[in-house]
């Protein structure tokens, strides 16, 4: 909690004056040599009584000294240590000495006589004992479905508690929220919480709730069923559950006459002929794990007769021939059933001929047609119905016999497609390629590639139509354009690979060629052939240095003409550096320190890229030769890679070792005293741990008296943030520890106890409640100067919980004697 403390710098100084005045009449004395004294007569023991337990008092036991009028000084240690500021007799436990060995060292001192010391045997500390540690109670109706609700009573202020809940004494998985809803695996079991309170130095506590009554079953309010749709036989009815809660899974049964009916038993029932007059209804059932299962039933529907209205005669349609297809037409039956159907051929029934549609063979020229239409529907009795007869079946003909002709350019090495045409109907197919009308042997299928023999050629293909009782027809295309040389399809331009450096190896991929070629090389410098680099790869020399290297790929194949390449050129020919180092980093690594990257020694002298990295990741925009770390930094290690470049040397990357691991920033101020703002430390906001009797001010000039105070702060415990202005003199802390930039590490908490937390960076935003206490204090803050202005609400209360909104636009929030603080909601 902050509070004005304007006159407490008065008081200490008024202090210190007499302190000093008694000092220098001590000082005026003249003692006599210690080896010449006689020493002091220690007691024979030394030792510690009371509970050497955390939050417990001991007391130093001196026992008896000599000569009389000792004066005896105390000193605590733990662990050979000495405990900061503790020379009484009486030393409280705090829980940082726990589990440390206690001693304590008393030092007689006489007039006359030499200083001697005596230490206690060493005991050790252990965990404290909770006072407060209530038994949990369980609120709300142990029903599945019904929240329970965990009330844990009024523990020791900054105890945090957990939550386990269980069911017949046995852990529930996932159940650590203060809040528990059985369900249907719990039914018939008892429900206990355990609520366990933690504070650190003391030893945890685990209380039990009592168990409720065994869990019972959930209400399943059941909706009202209806049946949609028309009664009749052939008509569908569709089942509707209505309106259930919760939501079960269903469960449907349809009835005729109160008879259920086999395999009726989802959503939808048609009526078949045998529930002409019946009554109909639909049952569902909801069941639901957990709950109390229900049913309901509809009103019952009366299911009406069905029956067809019109029956027409079939009618075939298309021409009697062989390989015609003929087509059977139902006419409009109502309503409308599934059709059966059979061919005859004069009154024979065609075997297989059970299609709506039906294709006369060889087998029937001369015979007449009719089709035979039967209608099946449940619930309506079978009706046939047959067409009239066509009339006799003729020869089949081709109705299309077209003449083919040839895609593809007439070319040497180009492939020919012979397009036959569509023939009607479907024929068999084969081919004969001719050149200049003369078969060309092998040449039997729809494609053909022109080869070197048939240049200066003309090209045609035959095509010949084969069906089953048709004749056979043969067409022959038109011929070509005489057949021309070839040239490639394919022909890629070159590619170099490797990097252009005196004595490192390129390499020329001349890609594929289509089709396929004999490949020959020749490099080039500045275009100007390279006398024997005829490879496919060539190692630049100092005669190329600067110069920009191509290659040329020729391509042969019998019958072709030659196809040439040339690739794109090379940057120009670099030397490499003669003498290259690995760079290196200085500086401090923590938070707001600035690096600086070492580049070492390069010979010849090259310019210098920069890119500094964190945990080997680019660091956005961090490109010169220093870096001032982030809070992003924080945890992590960082490297520079530098690129080295000099016009006609070959660039060279380089990246340093890793530094240390990242800590926070370093403290700005370290000490007790007034510090001159913008010499001693900046404008900006900072954060120190704070302590008992922690005193701060901000101050428009020198001094100490009450006008020059700008703001203060005096609090007794948990962390301080205070905000400098660039306006800001002087900056004065007493007792509060180090004072460091504040930052953002790690991430905010949503459990804490009393003093500054800075919103965002220490805490999340959200709803917080704490136990309270006598003088518990709060307050929300737009910011850390330390103004009244800076608070938005606050409050101070002497008993009971209290409950604090902590938006995220607030800056921070400020608490003291409340307890620990937990986030309820976000």
């Amino acid at each position: 909690m902050s509070r004005p403390a304007a006159g407490r710098r008065q008081s200490s100084v008024v202090v210190a004056l007499l302190v000093a005045l008694v000092a220098s009449l001590f000082l005026g004395a003249s003692p006599a040599l210690a080896d010449e004294l006689p020493p002091v007569v220690p007691a024979a023991t030394v030792s510690i009584s009371g509970d050497a337990s955390v939050g417990q008092t001991v007391t130093a036991e001196p026992g008896t000294w000599g000569p009389d009028g000792v004066t005896l000084a105390y000193t605590w240690f733990a662990d050979d240590v000495p405990v900061d500021g503790q020379t009484e007799p009486e030393l409280a436990l705090a829980p940082d000495l726990l589990g440390r060995a206690l001693t304590v060292r008393v030092t007689g001192s006489a007039d006359g006589y030499a200083p001697a010391s005596k230490d206690s045997d060493p005991v050790t500390v252990a965990a404290g004992t909770l006072g407060s540690t209530p038994v949990p109670t369980v609120t709300g109706v142990a029903q599945v479905g019904s929240p329970l609700v965990a009330e844990t009573g009024t523990w020791d202020q900054g105890v945090t508690v957990s939550y386990q809940w269980l069911a017949d004494a046995s852990p529930i998985p996932d159940a650590t929220a203060s809040t528990f809803t059985p369900h249907a695996a719990h039914r018939g079991s008892t429900i206990t919480v355990e609520v366990t309170g933690a504070l650190t130095g003391y030893a945890s506590v685990t209380k039990s709730s009592t168990p409720t009554s065994a869990v019972a079953l959930g209400d399943l309010v059941e909706g009202v069923p209806t049946i949609t749709g028309t009664a009749r036989v052939g008509q569908t009815l569709v089942g509707q559950t209505g309106t259930w809660s919760p939501v079960p899974g269903f469960t449907y049964q349809w009835f005729v006459d109160g008879t259920p009916i086999s395999d009726a038993t989802g959503t939808t029932f048609v009526p078949q002929s045998a529930h002409q007059g019946k009554a109909v209804t639909f049952e569902v059932a909801g069941t639901l794990a957990g709950y109390e299962s229900r049913g309901a039933t509809t009103a019952p529907v009366v299911i009406g007769a069905g029956a067809y209205s019109s029956t027409p005669v079939p009618t075939i349609s298309g021409t009697a021939r062989v390989g015609t297809t003929l087509t059977a037409a139902t006419g409009p039956w109502a309503p409308t059933p599934a059709f059966s159907y059979q061919w005859y051929a004069d009154g024979v029934a065609v075997t297989g001929a059970t299609n709506s549609w039906f294709t006369p063979q060889a087998a029937h020229r001369g015979k007449r047609l009719s089709v035979s239409v039967t209608s099946t529907l449940s619930g309506y009795p079978t009706t046939a119905r047959t067409s009239a007869q066509t009339a006799a079946v003729a020869y089949g003909v081709f109705t299309a016999a077209p003449t083919p002709t040839i895609s593809g350019t007439a070319r040497v090495g180009v492939t020919l497609k012979a397009v036959p045409g569509a023939w009607s109907p479907g024929a068999t197919l084969s081919y004969q390629w001719r050149a200049d009308g003369a078969a060309v042997t092998g040449a039997t299928n729809s494609w053909f590639t022109v080869q070197a023999a048939q240049r200066a050629k003309r090209i045609t293909v035959t095509v010949t139509a084969r069906r089953d009782g048709f004749t056979t027809a043969t067409r022959t295309s038109a011929a070509t354009a005489t057949v021309a040389y070839g040239v490639f399809t394919t022909a890629p331009t070159p590619r170099i690979t490797g990097y252009p450096q005196i004595g490192w190896t390129l390499t020329a991929t001349a890609g594929t060629w289509a089709p396929w070629a004999s490949l020959s090389y020749q490099w080039k410098a500045n275009g100007v052939v390279i006398k024997g680099a005829t490879a496919s790869t060539y190692k630049p020399v100092s005669a190329d240095f600067a110069k920009r290297i191509t290659v040329t790929v020729t391509a042969k194949r019998p019958g072709y003409t030659n196809g040439v390449r040339t690739s794109a050129a090379t940057i120009p020919v670099t030397k490499p550096f003669t003498t290259i180092a690995t760079p290196t980093i200085s500086g401090t690594t923590r938070v707001f320190s600035t690096l600086t990257a070492k580049p070492g020694y390069w010979y010849p002298a090259p310019s210098f890229g920069y890119q500094w990295k964190r945990n080997g990741a680019i660091i956005t925009g961090a490109t010169s030769s220093t870096y001032r770390m982030v809070e992003a930094d924080y945890g992590k290690r960082v490297t520079v890679t530098i690129t080295a470049r000099r016009t006609g040397y070959t660039p060279v990357t380089r990246t340093s070792a890793a530094s240390a691991t990242i800590l926070g920033p370093a403290a700005t101020l370290s000490g007790d005293g007034m510090y001159r703002v913008g010499v001693s430390l900046g404008a900006g906001t900072y954060v120190a741990p704070g302590g008992d009797g922690c005193y701060w001010e901000r101050r428009s000039y020198a001094g100490s008296d009450l006008d020059g105070i700008i703001a203060n702060d005096l609090s007794f415990g948990g962390r301080r943030i205070v905000t400098i202005s660039s306006s800001d003199a002087y900056f004065v802390t007493e007792d509060c520890g180090s004072w460091t930039r504040l930052a953002k590490l790690g991430t905010p908490s949503t459990s804490f106890g009393q003093g500054a937390q800075r919103v965002n960076i220490h805490i999340q935003p959200g709803l917080y409640k704490a136990p309270g206490g006598d003088g518990c204090y709060w307050a929300t803050l737009s910011g850390f100067g330390g103004t009244l202005d800076e608070i938005i609400d606050n409050d101070i209360s002497f008993g009971g919980a209290q409950y604090v909104q902590i938006e995220s636009g607030f800056v921070g929030f400020d608490s003291a004697d409340c307890g620990t603080w937990v986030r309820l909601s976000s």
